[in-house]
C-alpha cells in the first residue's frame, strides 16, 4: 500500500505527493525566524507498516548555521531501534554525513542541533506493530555553532565547555547549578586494595558498602538488569544497551542503591527509586555497533547521601587519569565464572564477538554479594589487535589474566583512585568476547569522551 508523508511550513499544511519510496525525498526549507515541522504518515493515527519516509531539511543559510529539532510528540515501536526508528543525519558541506541520533520508543530528539544547514531524516517501520508516530518541530538555532541554550532558557547561550567550570556564564548562573557541586569519589569504608592475587570473574566479594556509588538497575517489577554508578544526587550513569533491555521508557526501570546483596530483604541502607527520565547517548551504535554505550537515568526524588550511598567523580578530560598501564576497579553482581570460551570461534562470528553483557543473562535468583576485581587499563592499539574495527575511540579497554567483568556486570563502573585519593569513573562496562578470555580485554564506554553530553543532559533535564 502506498501512502503520503505530510509536513507543515508555518501555518500552512502541505500534503506531499511524494510516495515513501527509497528514491523519493520530501524537500523542506526552514524559513529564517520561522518554524517547520514534519510528522509520520497518518499522524496522530497509527503510522502504516512497511513505511519508508525521507525528508531533506534545509536552513536559510542566514545567521547561525545549523538546525534545531524537538519532538512535539513521539511514540514508535521499541525493539532496540532496529524495527521502527527515526534517523537524523547531518549532511556536511563536502557531502559526507554524520548520524546525529537514532530514536525509537517514546524518546525523540530534544534540542538536537546540527552544525550545518542541511539534515536528512529517515523514518522506517517494519511489517509488525505500528504506533501513534511522531511530530517534530524544526527551526534555526538561536545559539552559535557549538553553543547550547542555558538551562531553562530559549534565548541565552553558553559553550558546553563552560558547564560546571566554577564561573557563572549564564545570566542566572544555571550553568553552575547545585548539580555541579556534588561531593564525590570518597568512601567512609575503604575498598579492598589491589593485591593482584585476589580471587565478577577472578574477583572477590567487596567489603560491604565500600563502593557507595554502585547501583543496581532493576526492571519495574524488581528483576535485576544491570549495574550503574551514581554521578549526581538524582542521576546514575549506566550502559545504553542496559536502557534497552526493556522499552526505553523510565517507567520500566527502578534504581536500587545502598545494597550489598541486591535481592536481600535485610539490607538496612538499601533503597529503591523509580526512574523519572532516561537519556541514551545520541552517538549510540555509531560509528560501530557498541559505540557510545552510555545512558543517563534520573530518579524520582533525591539520593540520601551518606556513608553507604554517594557519588563517583567523573574522569576529567586530559587529566592524565585512567591512563594505559594503571589499575582500575570493576564491580558488579554479574556472573562469577567465565562464559563459554570463544577461542575456537571464527573472528567473523560477530554475534559472539559483539555480544553485549546484558544482565538478562544473569540469573536473578542466584545473585552474589557485590563483587570487585582489579584490572589494568590497556592501550587502544593493543585492544584493537583483538577487536579490529569494532573498537572506536570512545571506548577504553582493561584486562588482567583470569580477571574480568561478565554477564550481569554491564553498566557498572571501571573506577580508579587518583593520586589525591579520589575515586573517578573511567568507563562503563559495555562488551567483550566472552569473560576473562585470553587476549580479549573487557571493553568499556569511555567517560571523559562524553563529559559534554553528560553535563548537558543533567543540567537541561
Amino acid at each position: 500500500m502506498l501512502f503520503i508523508c505530510t509536513f507543515l511550513v508555518g501555518w500552512l499544511v502541505v500534503a506531499a505527493g511524494a510516495q515513501c519510496y527509497p528514491d523519493r525525498v520530501l524537500n523542506i526549507a526552514v524559513p529564517r525566524d520561522g518554524n517547520s515541522s514534519i510528522q509520520s504518515p497518518y499522524y496522530p493515527s497509527d503510522y502504516p507498516k512497511n513505511a519508508r519516509c525521507e525528508w531533506l531539511i534545509t536552513g536559510s543559510n542566514i545567521g547561525n548555521p545549523g538546525l534545531e529539532f524537538n519532538a512535539i510528540d513521539f511514540d514508535l515501536e521499541h525493539s532496540n531501534c532496529k524495527n521502527d526508528y527515526l534517523l537524523v543525519i547531518q549532511v556536511n558541506t563536502d557531502g559526507s554525513e554524520i548520524q546525529l541520533g537514532r530514536f525509537c520508543g517514546e524518546i525523540g530528539p530534544r534540542k538536537l542541533i546540527s552544525f550545518t544547514n542541511k539534515v536528512r531524516i529517515l523514518f522506517i517501520s517494519d511489517k509488525f506493530l505500528s504506533k501513534r508516530g511522531f511530530k517534530l518541530s524544526i527551526k534555526e538555532p538561536v545559539c552559535a555553532t557549538g553553543s547550547k541554550y542555558c538551562p531553562g532558557s530559549e534565548t541565552a547561550c553558553v559553550d558546553p565547555s563552560q558547564f560546571c567550570n566554577g564561573v557563572a556564564d549564564c545570566p542566572d548562573a544555571s550553568d553552575e547549578s547545585s548539580a555541579c557541586s556534588v561531593p564525590c569519589g570518597s568512601t567512609v569504608i575503604p575498598p579492598k586494595e589491589d593485591l593482584r592475587w585476589s580471587r565478577i570473574v577472578g574477583g572477590e566479594e567487596a567489603t560491604p558498602h565500600s563502593l557507595p556509588w554502585q547501583v543496581a538497575l532493576l526492571s519495574s517489577t524488581g528483576t535485576f538488569a544491570c549495574g550503574g554508578s551514581i554521578v549526581n544526587r538524582q542521576w546514575i550513569l549506566t550502559a545504553a544497551h542496559c536502557c534497552q533491555i526493556y522499552l526505553s521508557s523510565p517507567r520500566n526501570y527502578k534504581v536500587r542503591v545502598g545494597a550489598h546483596i541486591v535481592n536481600a530483604t535485610n539490607e538496612p541502607y538499601a533503597r529503591t527509586y523509580d526512574a523519572s527520565h532516561l537519556a541514551i547517548h545520541p552517538g549510540w551504535q555509531r560509528p560501530s555497533t557498541m559505540s557510545n554505550d552510555l545512558c543517563l537515568m534520573k530518579i524520582s526524588g533525591v539520593f540520601d547521601f551518606g556513608p553507604h550511598v554517594s557519588a563517583l567523580c567523573l574522569a576529567a578530560e586530559k587529566a592524565g587519569s585512567c591512563s594505559a598501564g594503571s589499575a582500575a576497579l570493576v564491580s558488579g553482581w554479574g556472573k562469577t565464572s567465565p562464559a563459554r570460551s570463544l577461542e575456537n570461534n571464527s573472528d567473523n562470528d560477530k554475534d559472539d564477538l559483539l555480544a553485549a553483557r546484558e544482565a538478562s543473562k544473569a540469573d536473578p535468583r542466584v545473585l552474589p554479594p557485590l563483587q570487585q576485581v582489579y584490572v589494568d587499563v590497556t592501550t587502544n592499539e593493543t585492544c584493537k589487535k583483538a577487536y579490529g574495527s569494532n573498537l572506536s575511540p570512545d571506548m577504553i579497554c582493561a584486562s588482567r589474566t583470569g580477571k574480568d567483568g561478565c554477564q550481569g556486570d554491564s553498566g557498572g563502573p571501571l573506577a580508579q583512585k587518583n593520586q589525591d585519593g579520589v575515586w573517578t569513573l573511567c568507563g562503563v562496562m559495555s562488551w567483550g568476547r566472552g569473560c576473562a578470555q585470553a587476549r580479549y580485554p573487557g571493553v568499556y564506554a569511555r567517560v571523559d569522551n562524553a563529559l559534554r553530553w553528560i553535563w548537558e543532559t543533567i543540567l537541561f533535564t
